[in-house]
């Protein structure tokens, strides 16, 4: 049975542990089924990562000020930065910091300028479902590498 695999020590510790998310195992579906976990497209995360996830959920106090928006954002390993867009006030710059892989994109149109798909998305996605309906995100990749060889 499960207490003669881990003995009750573990057992008891974890059941503590089960209270919080970013510590849980055994209900961390559980957990985030409550948290409106997985958000965007997150398949494939390790047990910590959805335990990261999970734990920064749970402790999240959205915001509408930007470093709201920089921590969520390194909550999901992302490093990024905000700025004002010269052009309009419903318009803010998010400069990614974090390497963020990219490859070109095919298309069938003769286009001089050679254009790249970012795997960013999650972040966008996430920085997006959390930001007011009248701001926009306009984001830059600072730093970012080809997978095409």
């Amino acid at each position: 049975g499960f207490e003669s695999v881990h003995g009750p020590h573990w057992t008891g510790q974890q059941l503590l542990d089960e209270r919080f998310p970013d510590r849980s195992r055994l209900l961390l579906d559980d957990w985030e089924h409550f948290l409106g976990l997985p958000e965007c497209d997150m398949t494939g995360a390790s047990l910590q990562e959805r335990q990261s996830y999970a734990g920064n959920k749970y402790q999240m106090k959205p915001s509408l000020n930007r470093e709201f928006y920089i921590q969520l954002a390194a909550g999901f390993g992302f490093d990024i930065d905000i700025q004002p867009s010269p052009e309009s006030q419903w318009v803010s710059i998010i400069n990614v910091r974090t390497i963020i892989g990219y490859r070109h994109m095919n298309v069938l149109d003769n286009i001089l300028t050679p254009l790249r798909i970012y795997d960013a998305s999650t972040l966008e996605c996430i920085l997006n479902r959390y930001k007011p309906a009248w701001q926009t995100f306009r984001y830059v990749y600072e730093s970012s590498q080809s997978h095409d060889k």
